[in-house]
């Protein structure tokens, strides 16, 4: 055996290499220095207790043939549990990171006894204790059980409340044993914005929150912390007080989504370092409304960081509600950055030619081919590069200066939003400069043909001043 295969490290980069369950399994059998590793895998993701089920003695449960009148099949349990039961499920059970549990969606129904048995003999506290994220959306019966995968160890946590007040009591024991989980997401019938908001006055660490709605005593709370990162909301509780927030507001969002009118509420955004801004409406607002709402966008979400913008209607509307003018689509020209915009008007735009172009002119990238040069002369260790810039204006291989610079260390360029007209010009550009560079491109490129053109040319150019340079020396 290579020694280096001792290190934990290597022979876990080994095993993540490994795409199929089966070939996992395989491993996991056959070779006892792969066996952790490969089971830490398999183990990883669970979305059932069925799994778990299966690993208790085979005189304990039993899976029934045929399926009931719901179509799914039933694993009951022959006899009381007693402690050795345990020792199989325990030795897979530590090495599960991330649960979902769905009940129904699953094939075999085992919840009239699972959770039972593990209130009742679990030998620990928690049936995964090492979890770090559950996804919790089983009937209000089985509800209660989410105790048993509350570990301390979970950072993130999506529950799906049934319509029953009982199950609100879940926040209670959250806010005193979890304030410090980074990731939430609460849904279903059963929320109630007003215990939504005493709890989120609780969190202390959380980086992403997707609820229905908060007052503005937790939304100030959580403009204070330095940890938010992405908010989604549904709706405001009560009227915007003001002013709102001090100047230092959500210094770390990055990304909002909010349902409904909440212009007053942007003006918290203005030390926010936004990346996206999604913004949704139930129902047709005026066209002054809409103004409106593109004048606070502009006045105060930050011009340099928003790279993406959406503002969408979720409901089929009237052709007459809500068209979006000239002006509110000018305004978005103040963003240099942005590179996906996606808006939705039931009426209609009222854009002019002027406009239109002054949105592509706004989204046009000002770096140009020419810049290159100076990456190539100042940064000769470079390898990897990707930057939007214009390629439509090819200028010569040799710069003003006409010293002609040769970087042969840069291996890989990435193209994104790359406007170009001809290829042909380009790759005689690259390969005089960047010899060894290929071009990379994905299928939603700008301009992805020619670049695509601009790859396979660029293999005869290289190959072509090789030649010539061989000539030279013979």
């Amino acid at each position: 055996m290579h020694r280096s295969l001792q290190i934990e490290e290597i022979r876990c980069e080994i095993v993540s290499r490994v795409h199929h369950d089966a070939s996992l399994a395989v491993l996991a059998q056959t070779c006892q220095l792969f066996q952790d590793p490969a089971l830490n895998i398999l183990w990883r993701k669970q979305e059932t207790l069925y799994h778990l089920a299966r690993c208790f003695p085979s005189d304990l449960v039993i899976e029934e043939d045929s399926p009931d009148l719901s179509g799914r099949k039933r694993m009951r349990l022959l006899r009381p549990i007693v402690a050795t039961d345990w020792e199989r499920p325990l030795f897979y059970s530590h090495r599960v990171r991330h649960f979902i549990f769905d009940g129904p969606k699953y094939p075999v129904d085992l919840s009239d006894w699972i959770f039972s048995v593990l209130s009742l003999s679990l030998p620990g506290e928690y049936v995964f204790p090492n979890l770090e994220s559950l996804d919790w959306s089983p009937s209000e019966d089985c509800f209660p059980f989410i105790r048993l995968f509350l570990a301390p160890s979970v950072s993130s946590l999506s529950v799906n409340f049934p319509n029953s007040p009982s199950c609100l009591s879940l926040l209670s024991a959250l806010s005193q044993k979890h304030s410090s989980l980074t990731a939430i997401a609460f849904k279903g019938q059963g929320v109630d914005n007003g215990y939504i908001s005493l709890f989120a006055n609780n969190l202390t660490h959380i980086e992403t929150l997707d609820v229905p709605g908060l007052d503005w005593s937790a939304l100030q709370h959580l403009s204070r912390l330095t940890t938010l990162r992405s908010l989604r909301l549904e709706k405001f509780i009560a009227p915007i007080p003001c002013p709102l927030f001090s100047s230092a507001a959500f210094s770390a969002l990055e990304t909002i989504s909010i349902d409904g009118i909440a212009t007053p509420f942007l003006a918290a955004m203005s030390s926010a370092p936004l990346r996206s801004l999604s913004i949704r409406f139930a129902s047709c607002i005026s066209s002054a409304e809409v103004s409106v709402l593109y004048r606070a966008i502009t006045a105060n979400i930050s011009l340099t960081t928003l790279t993406h913008f959406t503002q969408e209607i979720d409901v089929e509307m009237e052709r007459t509600c809500m068209i979006i003018d000239n002006n509110s689509m000018r305004s978005l020209c103040c963003f240099p950055n942005l590179v996906d915009v996606t808006i939705t008007s039931p009426a209609g735009f009222e854009l002019d030619d002027d406009t239109l172009a002054d949105l592509a002119l706004a989204a046009e990238p000002r770096v140009t081919l020419a810049a290159l040069h100076h990456l190539a002369e100042h940064c000769s260790q470079l390898r990897v590069l990707r930057l939007p810039f214009n390629a439509t204006v090819v200028p010569p291989a040799a710069p003003v200066s006409g010293k002609r610079v040769v970087h042969a260390a840069l291996q890989s360029l990435y193209i994104e939003d790359c406007p170009i007209e001809a290829s042909l010009p380009v790759s005689r550009f690259l390969s005089g400069i960047f010899p060894h560079v290929s071009v990379e491109t994905s299928s939603a490129s700008t301009g992805r043909d020619r670049w695509m053109e601009v790859r396979e040319q660029l293999l005869h150019f290289v190959a072509a001043r090789e030649e010539e340079r061989a000539w030279s020396l013979s």
